[in-house]
């Protein structure tokens, strides 16, 4: 499941008597949630139209992307008033966007702590980010410790709670555990049912269960809100288990769903590259995958691979070496490979066979195996 960073914050500000945060946004699969606070007054006696206008700014600065100078006009604001939750948490997101997440998981939870004293809050949602983010850094056991203090009886982020469980089970590669905690689980509205799709497909298809998957997939995908990240899974399986034309569609309309997104651009151009079809078109495809996400290894994969469909070796050669150079997948090195065998170079070509070899785990990698063996025909 993808994993995206938090987005920039939408905060209502009222008429200079106090401050409201209100829906915060986490673009997560897992995290179903949409934080919100309504922040405590600046202390009594203060004048509080300059500190809702500096709050404004720096939440203009948020919209506008503009994230160092957020962060700044943000630490002016705590200095002057350490304890307001609602620019503790904008500071927080705000670190996240610049990559600083260690602060930024240290200012969520200075938010959280300050929070609690608020008998309106409700602690669900911001639990749920804590949890992820220990999670995405590997510390099972802390991540568990938050969502161990989700109420029940908040029910959407108490769902939202035990399908993070089954992803902190497949983390311990315990998938059929994770499969079984999602089986058990009775979804009571679109979204929660969305997230058991989602779930149970992903751990089917790690699990090498790919028809299953794919079952899970075309059953629940007209059930729920066709959004981009489960057309785009429905189209990798369906791509998997042999139904290219269910995948392409499938991608296709992922693409008009979120143009923006380069998960959808990647996938289809991936698909037409290694079948060696409209190589062109797979080209025009990646490019933008590659506009969209410049530091995608996999983007830059694709682009390389289609430029040695078309014959553009050297092209080809410099996207792949790049690629490998930031992520050494099995399937990448195996399209440098085909570059280094056209131009006659097989020394290499050997070496990245032998390291694509011992990296292959799993189901998935049965045809990597394959497309291993053939190529080793060709040394």
């Amino acid at each position: 499941m993808k994993k995206q960073l938090l987005s920039a914050a939408v905060i209502a500000l009222a008429a200079c008597a106090s401050v409201s945060a209100s829906q915060q946004h986490i673009s997560d699969a897992d995290q179903a949630g949409v934080p919100a606070t309504a922040a405590q007054s600046p202390a009594a006696g203060t004048d509080t139209k300059p500190f809702a206008r500096a709050l404004a700014h720096a939440i203009s600065l948020i919209d506008a992307k503009q994230f160092d100078a957020a962060r700044e006009e943000l630490n002016a604001l705590m200095k002057t008033y350490p304890d307001e939750p609602s620019i503790l948490f904008l500071f927080a997101n705000t670190s996240m966007q610049l990559g600083r997440r260690a602060e930024g998981e240290a200012y969520f939870e200075r938010y959280h702590a300050l929070a609690l004293r608020r008998k309106e809050y409700k602690p669900g949602d911001m639990l749920l980010v804590l949890a992820r983010l220990c999670r995405e850094r590997d510390d099972i056991a802390a991540s568990r410790k938050w969502l161990d203090q989700v109420d029940p009886n908040e029910q959407k982020a108490y769902f939202a709670a035990q399908i993070q469980r089954s992803m902190l089970l497949a983390k311990e590669k315990n998938v059929t555990g994770a499969l079984a905690l999602v089986d058990s689980l009775e979804p009571c509205t679109p979204d929660d049912l969305l997230q058991v799709i989602l779930s149970k497909a992903d751990y089917l298809r790690h699990l090498g269960r790919l028809e299953e998957a794919y079952e899970v997939l075309a059953a629940g995908t007209p059930r729920v809100a066709p959004e981009a990240e489960l057309l785009n899974l429905y189209a990798s399986v369906a791509n998997e288990t042999g139904r290219f034309d269910v995948a392409e569609s499938a991608a296709q309309l992922a693409i008009a769903r979120a143009p923006g997104e380069y998960t959808s651009y990647n996938n289809l151009a991936s698909w037409y590259v290694e079948r060696n079809v409209k190589p062109a078109y797979a080209l025009q495809l990646a490019s933008k995958a590659l506009e969209i996400k410049p530091d995608s290894p996999y983007a830059m994969d694709t682009v390389g691979y289609a430029q040695y469909r078309l014959g553009n070796l050297e092209a080809a050669e410099t996207q792949l070496r790049r690629a490998y150079s930031q992520l050494q997948h099995p399937e990448i090195a195996l399209h440098l490979v085909e570059v280094l065998l056209q131009k006659g170079e097989r020394d290499e070509a050997r070496q990245l066979i032998r390291e694509a070899s011992a990296k292959l785990d799993g189901p998935p990698s049965e045809q990597l195996r394959k497309k291993i063996e053939g190529l080793q025909l060709r040394l």
